[in-house]
């Protein structure tokens, strides 16, 4: 980990002592092997790096710095661009191909977003995508601390991603034993992501469905 100072370096990850600095975040950089079992010439072992948090008041203070601004601004306009692209996208493909100014201002583009983070438009591959950056992390995390070997982690987390594609990238009844692993799995995640929420409470009401028909009510 890093030392409190400006410079953050580092080091291999042990799930028994790697901790984060008081007021930071740990960042754990999973070792994976390519198809051929190989890894990369400078990640062949999991590292973590200590870091400052990031907050929404560090991209305000960014965008009211005359020497920031200029160069964040871009970036941000190339992000929506990008928003409106994909809001484009979706109303063709619901049979819409008519599109008003104001839904492609900035608080159309944010209703847009707040409707993707919450919809339910979530297929397998969606569901894949957002397992990869959202729970593959803490998922790996946790199968080092119990002792994984890391040349097996990847084989681990590419079969838990399928679990979690093909059980919530579709509307059928979960089974209740996968259901009761993708309760243990999910309470690894982060607690402000909206997603992990939302495949919670799914989880939720079906153990509790479960549990009514175990006591016979």
């Amino acid at each position: 980990m890093s030392f409190i100072s400006s410079t953050h370096t580092a080091t291999i990850y042990d799930a028994k002592t790697s901790k984060a600095f008081d007021g930071q975040r740990l960042v754990v950089t999973i070792a994976k092997a390519d198809s051929k079992g190989n890894y990369g010439p400078h990640l062949q072992q999991t590292q973590c790096t200590s870091i400052p948090m990031l907050t929404a008041d560090n991209v305000v203070d960014a965008l009211n710095d005359d020497s920031v601004q200029p160069r964040l601004l871009p970036h941000l306009v190339e992000f929506l661009q990008k928003q409106q692209n994909a809001l484009i996208a979706s109303r063709i493909k619901e049979g819409q191909k008519s599109i008003t100014t104001e839904e492609l201002e900035i608080t159309g583009i944010l209703s847009y977003l707040d409707a993707e983070t919450v919809g339910d438009k979530w297929d397998a591959s969606r569901v894949a995508t957002w397992f990869d950056g959202v729970m593959a992390e803490p998922i790996g995390v946790a199968l080092i601390e119990k002792g994984l070997p890391e040349s097996e982690l990847e084989g681990k987390l590419v079969a838990w991603g399928k679990i979690f594609a093909d059980s919530f990238g579709s509307r059928a009844a979960i089974p209740m034993a996968k259901a009761k692993m993708l309760e243990k799995a999910l309470a690894l995640g982060p607690t402000n992501d909206p997603i992990l929420a939302r495949f919670k409470a799914r989880i939720d009401k079906m153990m509790g469905v479960g549990l009514e028909e175990e006591l016979g009510l």
